[in-house]
């Protein structure tokens, strides 16, 4: 779902996209990084999106 949402997000422009990685988010994001609508930036200041992927464990 969220993918469909970037895809029409960027589908004037490219979308910079900062991806926070959790365990097995690599695959989403090869899967994004092989796209020519999203742009990935090192760097949250320079990303208009956020993009959690993968399983997070929360600590109490």
């Amino acid at each position: 779902m969220a993918v469909n949402w970037l895809r029409k997000l960027a589908s004037h422009k490219r979308a910079p996209v900062f991806p926070v990685l959790g365990k097995q988010g690599d695959k989403a994001l090869r899967y994004l990084a092989l796209s020519p609508e999203i742009e990935l930036v090192d760097s949250p200041r320079h990303a208009s999106v956020l993009l959690i992927a993968g399983r997070f464990r929360l600590i109490d």
